[in-house]
């Protein structure tokens, strides 16, 4: 799915980084910091043609109950013969309980010259990190709340410069 904003912003949905959030889950430097993240609940897409300065983001969709937003379209689409209702009459009603949007910021990690991959890992595992344990909210996003990932992978890690800064510390 593709989407075109009045800026001309290009917007994509990726579940290749939902299937990349999975891996990182598993992986022992992130799983204390992200196995807490229900993936189901998160929408993962990339922007591209943008003047937007970050490399990641995390929105929260609030209160809305999206299950019933959901629910609702599937039941227009039904209604006016656009969608075979027997086709989704098993689904879980779990299905539709979305609570978050991960996009990552294309131009900012093309500009990554050292590190690509995992910069945009550390991006995509920051971004994770910004979901608070219960799954109702957001993590403040401040240095203090990320820390973890400053001493373990540098100041610079947003700029690639991750072998650098482990080969200086092992100085």
């Amino acid at each position: 799915m593709k989407d075109i904003d009045k800026s001309g912003a290009v917007w994509e949905v990726d579940n290749g980084l939902k299937d990349r959030a999975r891996q990182l889950q598993k992986d022992e430097d992130y799983i204390d910091l992200i196995s807490h993240v229900d993936l189901d609940q998160v929408i993962f897409a990339r922007i591209s043609n943008t003047k937007a300065k970050w490399m990641g983001k995390c929105y929260y969709f609030g209160k809305a109950p999206l299950t019933l937003v959901s629910k609702y379209i599937i039941g227009f689409l039904a209604q006016n013969s656009m969608l075979n209702i027997s086709a989704v009459a098993n689904v879980d009603e779990d299905l539709f309980d979305l609570r978050y949007f991960i996009v990552l910021n294309d131009d900012k990690l093309n500009m990554v010259q050292d590190n690509p991959d995992q910069v945009e890992d550390l991006t995509l595992v920051h971004e994770l990190m910004h979901i608070d344990p219960s799954g109702d909210k957001l993590v403040k996003h401040d240095l203090e709340d990320f820390s973890v990932l400053v001493n373990r992978f540098g100041p610079y890690w947003t700029a690639g410069a991750i072998a650098d800064m482990a080969m200086e510390e092992s100085d």
